[in-house]
């Protein structure tokens, strides 16, 4: 989902720079240059043409136009900063040169905006795995109902077997506002980006108690209904809620 495109290295100076954006036609500050041919990407600052050729592969098929948020930005500065410093190293054949030097920036709180705008629908936000606050919230029954006791013990239960597992350390919220009912808690949970939500309800109740969880597939909401143990060894074959290795940032790896 983000792009690398080439830029100007402006006032920071560098032979190269290279800025890392989300596509967002709505919101998006910059304006993008990206070849139909080869799929190089260029800000429109250095690329203002969009009939100019590609300077990677020389096409002159006509550019496309994408409008984007940068969330980061990188320079390689060479020697420019480290010469005037003296900046310097012993190589191996003994003699002194200038470091070569470069840096890279995130932004931070826009990274954070940009996600929400970006991946989240109207109605609910979508963390990326790698920056939801937390991976899993327990929903526990509603307080009065038939499935309170058996079922309050099975929602703790989930919860500290979960964050034992290595996955879910740290990141098991769970939510015991017990006045409020499931479907009202599960509305709020999804409002809050949750990853994963576990649901224990009237199927707790099942001979072999069982257990909603709900999870994000892409841009659809999934739900399975499963026993304490299938959720577990489920956590523990798949590694599913936490894996950052997924390249979908808006997907539970299930």
């Amino acid at each position: 989902m983000s792009v690398t495109a080439e830029a100007s290295s402006g006032a920071m100076g560098g032979t190269k720079s290279h800025e890392f954006l989300l596509p967002c036609e709505s919101l998006g500050e910059d304006t993008l240059r990206v070849c139909t041919k080869c799929g190089a990407t260029f800000n429109a600052e250095i690329k203002a043409n969009q009939g100019a050729a590609c300077s990677a592969c020389s096409s002159t098929t006509e550019l496309d136009t994408v409008k984007a948020i940068e969330v980061a930005h990188s320079f390689l500065l060479g020697t420019q900063y480290s010469r005037k410093l003296g900046a310097n190293f012993v190589g191996q054949d003994g003699k002194s040169n200038s470091l070569v030097m470069g840096c890279f920036g995130i932004g931070v709180t826009r990274l954070i905006a940009a996600c929400i705008e970006v991946i989240s629908s109207g109605d609910r936000i979508r963390w990326p795995l790698a920056i939801s606050p937390y991976g899993i919230c327990v929903i526990t029954p509603k307080a009065g109902s038939k499935e309170a006791s058996a079922g309050g013990l099975l929602a703790m239960q989930a919860a500290v077997k979960l964050d034992q597992l290595p996955q879910g350390n740290g990141e098991v919220v769970v939510d015991d506002r017990d006045d409020l009912t499931i479907g009202r808690r599960l509305k709020d949970a999804q409002k809050s980006g949750y990853p994963m939500i576990v649901v224990v309800g009237k199927t707790a109740l099942d001979e072999v108690p069982k257990i909603e969880m709900h999870y994000q597939e892409g841009d659809q909401d999934r739900s399975m209904i499963l026993s304490l143990d299938e959720l577990l060894d489920l956590f523990r074959a798949e590694e599913p809620a936490l894996d950052s290795t997924n390249n979908d940032p808006n997907s539970v790896r299930l």
